[in-house]
């Protein structure tokens, strides 16, 4: 197999797609925090953590997405094991990725014994989730 020399990233266009993605990742990241600095009374020590837990694992997901969308152009085509085994594997550390994030807390506080607070977490963060979701969906009505 023919080794491939490493090229920039603005061959492969993926530049600027890469550049937009961090920006609304610095976007998303600056709301989340600045939300928990601005209201301090409001927000409680769960929902600090279901927001920042949402926001990474909306971060991972669309670095998943930003490469799967490429895929073609940084890896090549084909139709082969490898690539069968590479999104198989994918999806595998992505369901224990996400996983971790949403339920790893929730399932920690509930062995601990906390269990109210074990519930309240997992649904702040699967409210967090749809919020953010519904401003995705939003964005992507309001681009087209």
């Amino acid at each position: 197999m023919p080794q491939r020399d490493a090229l920039p990233l603005s061959y492969f266009g993926l530049q600027k797609y890469i550049t937009n993605f961090f920006k609304i990742l610095q976007e998303f990241i600056l709301l989340a925090f600045s939300s928990i600095m601005l209201s301090e009374v409001i927000m409680n020590k769960l929902t600090k953590i279901a927001l920042v837990n949402s926001v990474a694992t909306m971060a991972y997901v669309s670095l998943v997405v930003l490469v799967m969308s490429n895929g073609e152009k940084l890896f090549g085509s084909g139709d082969n094991f490898g690539i069968g085994l590479t999104m198989l594997m994918l999806f595998v550390l992505s369901a224990s990725v996400t996983g971790s994030l949403v339920v790893g807390k929730p399932i920690l506080l509930y062995l601990d014994g906390d269990k109210k607070d074990a519930v309240k977490l997992l649904l702040y963060t699967i409210l967090d989730l749809f919020i953010l979701t519904l401003i995705v969906m939003l964005s992507l009505f309001l681009i087209k």
